[in-house]
């Protein structure tokens, strides 16, 4: 099943997330290293809706299992063309 390209859940165009951080999000990042475990990076809102909680998972083959975690008090998001 794909998902909807309208939908709630559909990617968003990465000019739409270099803006300031919106609360209603998830951003992820995934990582494939050339050697070890693929590992995914998640920020999403905290709880008390003013700090942010970030997320570290690396991949066993199975499943995306948690290593670690911490509060933050914000973050921003760039990204730069090499040249």
């Amino acid at each position: 099943m794909t998902p909807d390209s309208d939908g709630p859940d559909r990617p968003l165009p990465i000019e739409e997330l270099l803006d300031t951080p919106d609360q209603s999000l998830v951003y992820e990042l995934k990582l494939e290293p050339n050697s070890g475990l693929p590992r995914k990076l998640a920020i999403e809102p905290a709880t008390d809706g003013e700090k942010w909680t970030l997320h570290e998972f690396e991949y066993n083959g199975c499943i995306w299992r948690q290593v670690g975690s911490e509060q933050l008090d914000e973050f921003s998001t760039q990204v730069t063309a090499e040249g």
